[in-house]
């Protein structure tokens, strides 16, 4: 379980985050609304552990935040969470398949046991022919595409995303959102 028990940010002498306390259940999907400029994002890197909130305290299955170390941390991004970002941070020099690859590889996986996972997820999003293509010769959809399979490829227990589907189209973005759980051959727990 994913627990923010007062949590409160500040940039610059301004309030984004204020006094925030909420338990995420294992197993269930949550949205966090509100228009631009309201904090949702800052809200997702302080639950992922990107951020440090100016008071108050995270917890993530019995690891309080404010005790852990870096390497715990990056350790619990790693292994626990997966990301979706609003702006891709794709690996500019690389192609899309070593973009999905790096990080199974940083986690210590050998390339033929993720080589079936990055086939079903790729081609189910539609990028199955764009894996030798480096980012800079995709469109902002399919760079978004790829964003998505490198998170889904992690095997995350909490799938955090930033905005998901603001850069593709309406078909695709609804077919993200309706066929979140069928994009996936792996098992996903939803937050």
């Amino acid at each position: 379980m994913l627990k923010a028990i007062g949590i409160s940010k500040s940039f610059a002498n301004q309030i984004v985050i204020n006094n925030v306390s909420i338990n995420f259940e294992d197993n269930k999907f949550y949205s966090i609304i509100g228009p631009s400029g309201s904090g949702k994002s800052t809200l997702l890197y302080l639950l992922s552990g990107l951020e440090k909130p100016d008071s108050g305290h995270l917890e993530y299955n019995e690891l309080n935040y404010d005790l852990a170390t870096d390497k715990q941390l990056s350790k619990l991004r790693l292994e626990q969470f997966g990301f979706i970002f609003q702006f891709h941070n794709l690996i500019p020099n690389i192609n899309v398949r070593d973009n999905l690859m790096y990080q199974q590889f940083m986690k210590g996986k050998k390339k033929i046991s993720i080589v079936e996972d990055l086939k079903k997820i790729t081609e189910r999003l539609g990028i199955g022919d764009k894996l030798d293509k480096f980012p800079s010769v995709l469109s902002g959809g399919e760079q978004q595409r790829v964003s998505i399979a490198r998170a889904l490829l992690n095997n995350p227990n909490i799938l955090f995303a930033d905005e998901p589907t603001g850069n593709l189209d309406s078909k695709t973005g609804s077919a993200v959102i309706n066929d979140y759980v069928a994009i996936s051959p792996i098992k996903i727990k939803k937050i």
